[in-house]
């Protein structure tokens, strides 16, 4: 194989979606040079999410690995929402594409070689955490401070406050970060005594899941 003409067909490709037959092209280049290497294009086939190519070595094939994309994850977790069953099948297929009516199986009888599925899952919270309490502002030494208390719960990281100086901040990117933590309370250094504006205070875990934030105005002096 000439590896340094296929570079340079590669590179002399628009590679947008506006020129398809050149990123064809480059697909073959690579399944061709993976190929060489003795990886073999591996399809997977998902019902609810859609088929994926994977290579995977010959060489070192005792453990393969699978990981599921974002769209995966939605479908799962729909599905452990609504409790319903979940099945993971797993298909042999021959290493060799050319041959489409050879029949393929599972060693069942010893152990040590029949396959085995394991799934690995991360737990997390899918709730919110309970809202801060007691919260408001006092003027300290000519800096506006801000004080609360945090809900007694064994899975909160911390408290993120957001300052908006023209309104209401519902979302944890909607303005300022001026703090995120586990105290009670913060300072706003720069904010001008004067001025109205708003801030909100939204408790997370470590997902992390957002509170519905408690929201308070300073009125301008």
């Amino acid at each position: 194989m000439n590896y340094l003409e296929d570079l340079k067909k590669i590179i002399n490709i628009n590679s947008y979606s506006k020129n398809p037959t050149g990123v064809n092209n480059v697909s073959d280049v690579m399944t061709s040079w993976l190929n060489e290497l003795e990886y073999e294009n591996i399809i997977y086939t998902r019902e609810t999410i859609g088929n994926h190519n994977l290579y995977k070595s010959k060489k070192n094939n005792q453990t393969q690995y699978f990981t599921f994309d974002s769209f995966a994850g939605i479908t799962l977790n729909d599905k452990l929402k609504n409790k319903s069953d979940i099945s993971f099948v797993l298909t042999p297929t021959s290493s060799k594409r050319a041959l489409k009516s050879k029949t393929v199986s599972w060693e069942m009888k010893n152990q040590d070689l029949s396959p085995k599925l394991i799934i690995e899952h991360i737990p997390k919270r899918r709730e919110a955490l309970p809202q801060v309490s007691n919260a408001k502002l006092i003027n300290e030494n000519g800096k506006i401070k801000l004080i609360w208390d945090n809900p007694k719960h064994s899975d909160l990281k911390g408290v993120k406050v957001i300052k908006n100086p023209y309104r209401e901040p519902f979302s944890t990117h909607d303005g300022q970060k001026l703090y995120a933590g586990m105290d009670q309370y913060t300072y706003d250094d720069f904010g001008a005594l004067d001025i109205d504006k708003y801030y909100a205070l939204f408790t997370y875990d470590e997902v992390p899941n957002y509170s519905k934030p408690i929201i308070i105005k300073y009125e301008g002096k």
